[in-house]
């Protein structure tokens, strides 16, 4: 189970978008 693309992939960058936008 490693770099899977897709909804994982879509799934982690959503969630990164989200911290950077509480963190500015």
């Amino acid at each position: 189970l490693w770099h899977v693309p897709g909804i994982t992939e879509t799934c982690f960058i959503l969630h990164l978008f989200h911290v950077l936008k509480l963190a500015v």
